[in-house]
């Protein structure tokens, strides 16, 4: 049994629910008040933008999870309230656990210290593979790109508060901040940077959603860009037996299978399309990743898609 609560602009579309619920028989607490059990909360992230489904696959695997632990822990609750808020927004929304306590996010120093962090890399590493949107005019321009620091001269978008942000900032890269992920196209077709670097599992499902608004936006494609990035699971620190659940189950399927069967059906294209044997690839480091990450990355290497680890 899932119990199921949508707060808040019920009418916007939820990608996530959508998707994952479909299917499902929902069961609506009206005989039964849910003070009669004792059911974990999940309250997972949800964008109130009908252009970002970024957080699908994050959002299924929660339940996936979720699923495979009933035995262990019990019926539970999903409770989503579709939100939109900045990096230093969100840590502070998962510490409270009022209306989200359970993310997905590249895995940084601050969140590690501030949320319960389960350092399984629950992406494969596939985020850390970067292709460049950009405008169909400077497809010759990027054709003349041939090392790490001519693609270092070029100006870059990215959201001031992404964590690839300050680690290529560390290394040199021209940045130009964009403060909103929708108006991060906007720029782009209006010139303000020349490239958008975007994770192998976003590129794609992006290009969809944006093309016809911006049909001169395109994926460029000859290079590509390295950057270790593993995502963990983070929850809040008032639901520390969410936090184990989620971590029992989430190495229950990666042994069951579950994990890589979620993951295919995705991600499981996303290295065919993007043809990295006609790439130029560049490596760059990421040194705000903490030892305990490492340490993870290290653990975890065999479900990683990293062919090369520079870290």
């Amino acid at each position: 049994m899932i119990w199921y609560l949508l707060r808040n602009n019920i009418g916007r579309r939820s990608c996530f629910m959508g998707k994952l619920l479909l299917g499902l028989v929902l069961f609506v607490s009206v005989f039964f008040p849910l003070k009669a059990y004792s059911l974990d909360v999940l309250k997972p992230h949800v964008s109130a933008s009908s252009k970002d489904g970024r957080g699908d696959y994050y959002n299924e695997l929660y339940i996936v999870i979720m699923e495979a632990t009933k035995d262990d822990f019990g019926e539970y609750l999903v409770e989503v309230t579709p939100l939109e808020f900045s990096q230093q927004r969100a840590i502070l929304e998962v510490v409270s656990g009022e209306k989200v306590n359970v993310t997905s996010q590249v895995a940084r120093l601050d969140w590690e210290k501030k949320t319960i962090p389960i350092r399984i890399p629950i992406s494969k590493g596939l985020l850390s593979y970067r292709l460049f949107f950009i405008h169909k005019d400077d497809l010759d321009y990027f054709s003349r790109v041939k090392d790490l620091e001519e693609l270092k001269k070029t100006k870059m978008g990215l959201q001031a508060q992404w964590s690839i942000t300050r680690a290529l900032e560390l290394q040199g890269f021209n940045i130009v901040d964009g403060t909103v992920y929708e108006g991060m196209f906007g720029m782009l077709n209006r010139g303000r940077f020349k490239f958008f670097p975007r994770g192998l599992n976003e590129i794609y499902s992006e290009l969809n959603e944006w093309k016809l608004l911006y049909p001169d936006m395109m994926i460029e494609p000859t290079l590509s860009l390295f950057v270790p990035l593993p995502t963990f699971i983070f929850v809040s620190p008032a639901y520390p037996r969410l936090a184990e659940r989620l971590e029992v189950g989430l190495k229950r399927i990666i042994k069951n299978g579950e994990f890589d069967k979620l993951f295919e059906t995705h991600y499981g294209q996303a290295f065919s399309k993007a043809k990295f044997e006609k790439r130029i690839i560049f490596y760059a480091s990421n040194p705000l990743l903490t030892p305990e990450t490492l340490k993870a990355v290290q653990t975890y290497k065999k479900i990683m898609s990293w062919d090369k680890m520079k870290l």
